[in-house]
Parts: C-alpha cells; structure tokens; sequence
C-alpha cells in the first residue's frame, strides 16, 4: 500500500506545479533608515561674543595685574551689598594711602583701554570676584570713594577707644565688691583726661593717615559715666570703713611716706590704715628657694579733686630676697589700681 501512496501523491503535486509558477507572492524587505551626512560644527553668534569678552578679560587681567586686594579697600564704599574671597590691602599711614591712590590712577588708566570689557558670568553679580567692570568703576571715582573710605576707617577707629572705655566703665558699674579703676576715677574727676586722651588720639590718627578726630569722641560714653557716678555716690554712702586685723606701725609708716610723695597722688590724706597680715608672707620657687617676702593691708584715703569723697585701697610691700636667710629694702610693691567708695570716717 505504501508504494501506491506516494505515487499518487507526486501525481498531484506534479498537476500543481504550473499554477505555483505562475503564481505572484509579495516580498516586504525592512525599511533602511537614510544616511544624512553630518554638517560641519560652526560656532554661534553668542558663543564668538562670549569667547571675545573672555579674551578682552584675560588681556585685561594680564596688564591690570588682577589689582583686587586694592580695589576692595573701597568696595563697600562703593556698594555695601558687594562682598568677596579676598584680602584687603588697608592702609595704614598717609603713606600707604598715597601709595595705594597712585595705583588706582594707573588702574584707571589701564581701564580706558577697555572699553568692550566685561563681569566674569561665573560670578554673582555682587561679588568684587570676577567683575573688572566695578573695578574700574571704583578706579574711576577714587578720590569720592577714598574719602569715604578713610572716613569709615576714622569712625572705625573712634569706635575702638570708645569700646575700650565701655569695657572700664562695665567692670566700675557691675563689680560686686565695687573696685572702680583709677583709669575710670581719671575719667571722672581728671580735668586733663580728656586733653591728654584727645593728644595721644591724635597722634594715633594722623600716624594711620586718618586725618582729624572731633572732641565729640568722648560724647559717646558719658551715659556710661553717669552710670558709675550713680554707684559711687550710692556706695560712698552705704560702705564703711572696717579695719584690717592686724598693725604694723612701721611698715604703714614707711607705706604712708611713699604714698604722699607719689606725684600721682598728690594731695591725698590717709584717713586710716591696717595690715592683713601679722608676719611677712614668705614666697619660694619650685625648689624651694624663697624669692621674697610681703605684707599687704587696707587703708582708707581722700583723694584730691574727688570732691570730698573718701575710698578704701590696698597697699602692698615687699622685700628681694637676696640669700644667705636675708631680705633687701623695703618696696612699695602697689599703692592699688582701683579703689571701694566709702564714707569718711
């Protein structure tokens, strides 16, 4: 039976064959992207412009030096919102501000050959870091802006011995035991102070090429000085005089003789007097060695020009050793640099 199939199946397949010749299929071949052919790179506009500033820039900064450290002495001068990553060369004589001046000329000099030039973009818009233009701004208006320049260094400087006042008046206004420092009593009671103070200003300002102080320096602390008016005239009332355990005749004898004849305290009275200690304190070194010895006590005073007003200060002397188990002379080691208003007893 086999045989039979298979020659009746290539009959039929035989009969088919003229119909499959001259039959049409379609083909679909895939779709081949086109080739494009790439153009050539060629810079824009705004990029040619961009690389030009750049190049005036740097030719710029090359001449220029990159003169920052001067330019930002004036900035906030110019502008007090601008600020930067920089030192800043202040003067600090008339010497320096002359000097400082000459290069700004020639800065501004260098600047006109500019005129195309151009801020760094990479940098804010108020920062002195990248910008040649303010720099040249702030050549150009030297002379206003070193004026007001040195102005602010002026009142920058008056504002320094004005802290330093405030800080002594503080400590006069909020000590607990009420020392007040002789510094304060000057500033008080010493008609010279303010001349004497004003004449080493003076000096201070015109060394640092700041021109010429006001008197109206010293305007700003009296508020702080009346403060310490109100607790001496509160404690001269309310502090008495308590006398020191021990006496020591001939050491407060010896005390009271230099005192008098300090010219700082001329006119002084010493009301009382008494000694902390009954024996000399004896001081040694590391090995043992004694280097001198002391004693110390109180004395109640009245201080000319105070206006009657009495105080309580410390005195100290002391004795060098000078070996063998001997002492020198006595020293007047502190007639005491601040004093406890009291009343006078």
């Amino acid at each position: 039976m086999r045989p039979i199939i298979r020659n009746i199946f290539l009959l039929t397949l035989l009969t088919m064959l003229p119909s499959l010749a001259g039959a049409q299929f379609p083909i679909r071949l895939p779709k081949i992207p086109s080739i494009k052919s790439s153009p050539q790179t060629t810079a824009t506009p705004a990029k040619n412009d961009r690389l030009a500033q750049a190049g005036v820039r740097e030719a710029f900064y090359d001449e220029s030096k990159r003169p920052l450290s001067d330019v930002a002495v004036f900035m906030r001068a110019y502008d007090p919102n601008l600020s930067g990553n920089t030192s800043i060369n202040t003067p600090n004589n008339a010497a320096e501000w002359a000097a400082l001046m000459t290069r700004m000329e020639a800065l501004d000099k260098i600047c006109k050959k500019y005129p195309n030039l151009t801020n760094d973009p990479a940098y804010p818009s108020n920062s002195i870091n990248g910008s040649p233009v303010i720099w040249c701004a702030i050549a150009a208006d030297r002379v206003a802006l070193e004026k007001k320049t040195r102005g602010g260094v002026t009142d920058a400087q008056a504002a320094t011995y004005v802290r330093v006042w405030r800080m002594e008046t503080d400590k006069a206004v909020n000590d607990e035991k009420g020392w007040i420092y002789n510094k304060v009593q000057r500033m008080l009671f010493d008609p010279n102070w303010k001349t004497e103070e004003f004449a080493e200003i003076q000096k201070r300002y015109a060394k640092d090429g700041l021109g010429t102080p006001s008197m109206s320096i010293f305007d700003a602390i009296e508020p702080d000085l009346a403060k310490v008016r109100e607790r001496i005239d509160r404690d001269s009332k309310t502090n008495s005089w308590e006398k020191p355990p021990y006496s020591e005749p001939a050491m407060e004898s010896f005390f009271k003789t230099k005192l008098l004849a300090n010219p700082y305290f001329k006119g002084i009275q010493v009301l009382k007097i008494g000694s902390n200690y009954s024996n000399w304190r004896v001081f040694k070194n590391s090995i043992g060695i004694p280097t001198n010895q002391y004693k110390r006590g109180l004395y109640l005073a009245k201080l000319s020009g105070q206006n009657g007003l009495c105080q309580i200060r410390e005195w100290i002397v002391k004795q060098e050793y000078i070996g063998g188990g001997k002492f020198g002379p006595s020293l007047v080691e502190s007639y005491s640099q601040a004093g406890i208003y009291a009343k006078c007893q």
